[in-house]
């Protein structure tokens, strides 16, 4: 786990503890497609909570959902950690002027 994801005051302890599952489906990749009711069971929270927490993963950065079709589980690509951060550290960066 990398450093800027565990000290992110932005990033909810759900969303943080749902990234870490992500992690676990996507070992040998930086993909995976678990069910949003198999992550809400194994994290012991509804499906509306997991929902959130891919919403708030998404909005970061870190990951990227592809629905697949109907009756298919979605995508999830765990996005490089590093490129994300940079992102969102450009994006926040105020020209001498204070505008963005």
């Amino acid at each position: 786990i990398y450093h800027c994801i565990t000290r992110d005051p932005l990033l909810s302890d759900g969303a943080f503890r749902t990234y870490i599952l992500l992690l676990s489906f996507a070992w040998q990749n930086n993909a995976c497609w678990p069910g949003q009711e198999t992550l809400g069971q194994i994290r012991g929270c509804d499906v509306r909570t997991v929902r959130r927490h891919l919403e708030e993963l998404q909005g970061i950065g870190l990951l990227t959902i592809e629905r697949r079709g109907d009756k298919k589980t979605n995508r999830y690509i765990l996005e490089n950690v590093h490129r994300a951060y940079q992102e969102r550290e450009d994006k926040n960066v105020r020209s001498s002027d204070g505008t963005k």
